[in-house]
């Protein structure tokens, strides 16, 4: 028997604009939409993407409400998940941070657990992406190709102090970058720190020989 693709929707209600675009794209695409409400917050995800095996919580839950939106994705290949993200964009619907699919993992968790987990992992993209536009400006500063006013950065990058920081701050974030696991956020954090200050002291540099030279 084939399985049924499900997604799981939380803080996206059909009473929404943004939850009813939603529940029509999945509908183009035969997938049922299951609406959790907050009362199941406690309830685990192999209960919520209704799994054999998985009994439900006998209580409800009641403590503090979760604002964030979720998008739980069951049986959906790789293929039929870029298909509807690809079609939630075309159709304007707006970005939503925390998704992700049914796994053998994550089935015991609950969704409360789920949540929580899924912020930490996209504030850990979120400190990634600003890393790497860190190291892209860096880059351009250290080839030369800057805004007009660092004209002159491939005139004094080369063996100056402020360059040869810079270019190990980099050095440091492309190996992080890099890295097949994602890191504690207060490791990203340390090396952002780093590649912004070195962004700056060397920013300052140019700026000074700007400076000078005029």
């Amino acid at each position: 028997m084939a399985k049924e693709e499900l997604v799981l929707l939380y803080q996206l209600d059909a009473t929404s604009e943004k939850g009813l675009k939603i529940r029509e794209i999945l509908s183009r695409h035969n997938i049922r939409a299951k609406t959790i409400s907050h009362a199941m917050l406690n309830q685990t995800i192999g209960h919520l993407a209704e799994l054999p095996g998985h009994a439900s919580h006998p209580s409800q839950y009641d403590g503090e409400p979760i604002p964030d939106e979720v998008l739980l994705m069951k049986d959906l290949s790789d293929t039929r998940i870029d298909r509807l993200l690809k079609d939630f964009r075309e159709n304007g619907v707006s970005r939503i941070d925390l998704k992700a699919v049914v796994t053998p993992h994550n089935q015991k968790w609950t969704l409360l657990d789920l949540i929580s987990e899924l912020r930490q992992e996209h504030a850990v993209m979120e400190r990634f992406n600003q890393l790497h536009q860190s190291v892209q400006m860096a880059d351009r500063l250290l080839a030369g190709d800057a805004p007009s006013d660092f004209a002159a950065a491939s005139e004094v990058a080369i063996l100056t102090p402020a360059s040869q920081n810079l270019s190990a701050a980099v050095r440091e974030s492309r190996a992080l970058l890099s890295t097949r696991e994602l890191p504690a956020m207060e490791e990203i954090d340390a090396i952002l720190a780093r590649l912004k200050s070195a962004l700056v002291n060397y920013q300052a540099h140019l700026a000074n020989y700007q400076a000078q030279k005029n």
